[in-house]
């Protein structure tokens, strides 16, 4: 097969492969660990690793590159999200989840951080119209941008980042379900 790309039905693992010689292979380890490995002709060549607040980049055992998620985070974010904005949600969640974090959270978490400009992120359209609805006096935009947050909420320089809720909680939660023994 020329090309391969393959997603995992949880939506957190993916494998791409160029005529079975060049691949990549992305996935989701717990909530505070993501690892992408670059393969060349069945061989880890690089490995990139997600842990917590920081990313190493290595080659075999040894760690080449250490970088901020943090700084890398709002660098990403920051050409593509106004600077006025102090608290900023990220929706990739399914719409009942949304839902009620719209209807039910996102005042409290407003009010918490203090907030005078929020913004909400939402990667579908649906998204957009259900936040319009239920909260038209704070913007919202159809961006779809990769956020790959470990935490549900950071601050980095005075600004919120939330995810409402990320995938890695939805993972989380499933094993847990599934983990008990039907009462």
């Amino acid at each position: 097969m020329f090309y391969k790309d393959i997603v995992s039905q949880d939506g957190l693992s993916r494998f791409r492969s160029l005529f079975n010689v060049i691949a990549t292979q992305y996935s989701v380890v717990r909530e505070n660990r993501t690892e992408k490995k670059y393969i060349f002709l069945n061989k880890t060549i690089l490995k990139r690793t997600d842990i917590n607040d920081t990313r190493f980049w290595t080659i075999g055992n040894k760690v080449i590159k250490k970088e901020s998620l943090k700084i890398l985070f709002q660098k990403r974010i920051s050409k593509k999200i106004d600077d006025k904005y102090d608290d900023i949600y990220f929706c990739t969640s399914n719409i009942g989840e949304y839902y009620t974090f719209l209807k039910y959270v996102l005042k409290d978490c407003i009010k918490k951080h203090n907030s005078k400009h929020p913004i909400i992120i939402a990667d579908r359209k649906q998204h957009k119209t259900l936040a319009n609805i239920l909260h038209p006096e704070i913007p919202c935009i159809v961006k779809n941008i990769n956020i790959n947050l470990h935490k549900v909420s950071v601050l980095i320089n005075n600004k919120h980042y939330t995810a409402v809720p990320p995938k890695w909680y939805f993972k989380k939660t499933d094993a847990l379900i599934a983990s008990k023994k039907p009462g």
